[in-house]
Protein backbone atom coordinates (compact mmCIF):
# COMPACT_ATOMS: atom_id res chain seq x y z
CA UNK A 1 0.00 0.00 0.00
CA UNK A 2 3.06 2.39 -0.78
CA UNK A 3 1.70 3.04 -4.07
CA UNK A 4 1.32 7.27 -4.29
CA UNK A 5 -0.66 9.40 -6.97
CA UNK A 6 0.13 13.13 -7.19
CA UNK A 7 -0.78 15.80 -9.43
CA UNK A 8 1.34 19.26 -10.62
CA UNK A 9 -1.13 21.01 -9.24
CA UNK A 10 0.05 23.69 -6.60
CA UNK A 11 -3.74 24.69 -4.83
CA UNK A 12 -4.17 21.36 -2.67
CA UNK A 13 -6.63 21.55 0.59
CA UNK A 14 -5.62 19.75 3.24
CA UNK A 15 -6.65 18.51 6.94
CA UNK A 16 -4.98 17.17 9.93
CA UNK A 17 -6.44 14.86 12.07
CA UNK A 18 -4.95 13.63 15.77
CA UNK A 19 -6.20 10.93 16.78
CA UNK A 20 -5.33 9.17 20.33
CA UNK A 21 -5.65 5.86 20.97
CA UNK A 22 -5.00 3.81 24.37
CA UNK A 23 -2.67 0.27 24.42
CA UNK A 24 -2.76 -0.54 28.10
CA UNK A 25 -1.60 2.43 29.82
CA UNK A 26 0.24 3.52 27.07
CA UNK A 27 -1.38 6.83 24.91
CA UNK A 28 -0.56 6.72 21.26
CA UNK A 29 -0.98 9.61 18.78
CA UNK A 30 -1.55 9.31 15.23
CA UNK A 31 -1.47 12.20 12.94
CA UNK A 32 -3.38 11.64 9.22
CA UNK A 33 -3.38 13.90 6.68
CA UNK A 34 -5.12 14.19 3.80
CA UNK A 35 -5.31 16.43 0.87
CA UNK A 36 -7.15 16.70 -2.25
CA UNK A 37 -6.66 18.35 -5.59
CA UNK A 38 -9.87 20.62 -6.86
CA UNK A 39 -8.53 21.01 -10.38
CA UNK A 40 -8.41 17.42 -10.74
CA UNK A 41 -10.20 15.05 -8.00
CA UNK A 42 -6.52 13.33 -6.73
CA UNK A 43 -6.65 12.90 -3.61
CA UNK A 44 -4.62 11.03 -1.01
CA UNK A 45 -3.63 10.37 2.78
CA UNK A 46 -0.39 9.65 4.82
CA UNK A 47 0.10 8.84 8.33
CA UNK A 48 2.11 8.70 11.21
CA UNK A 49 2.42 7.40 14.80
CA UNK A 50 3.94 9.92 17.14
CA UNK A 51 5.48 7.85 20.12
CA UNK A 52 5.80 10.91 22.93
CA UNK A 53 2.89 11.30 25.55
CA UNK A 54 2.88 14.57 25.31
CA UNK A 55 4.23 15.81 22.19
CA UNK A 56 4.97 19.53 21.38
CA UNK A 57 2.01 21.34 19.61
CA UNK A 58 4.60 22.62 17.12
CA UNK A 59 6.15 19.18 16.06
CA UNK A 60 2.32 17.48 14.97
CA UNK A 61 1.49 19.98 12.89
CA UNK A 62 5.20 20.11 11.42
CA UNK A 63 4.29 16.74 9.36
CA UNK A 64 6.37 17.71 5.94
CA UNK A 65 9.47 19.11 7.59
CA UNK A 66 10.36 16.25 9.40
CA UNK A 67 9.40 14.44 6.14
CA UNK A 68 12.03 16.83 4.39
CA UNK A 69 15.02 16.18 7.59
CA UNK A 70 14.57 12.31 7.63
CA UNK A 71 15.11 11.84 3.74
CA UNK A 72 18.39 13.68 3.79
Amino acid sequence: MNNQVWCEHLDKASKYTLIKYYVGEREVVLRVQTWFCSECGIHGSRTEIINEEQPKLKQLFNFDSQLAASTL
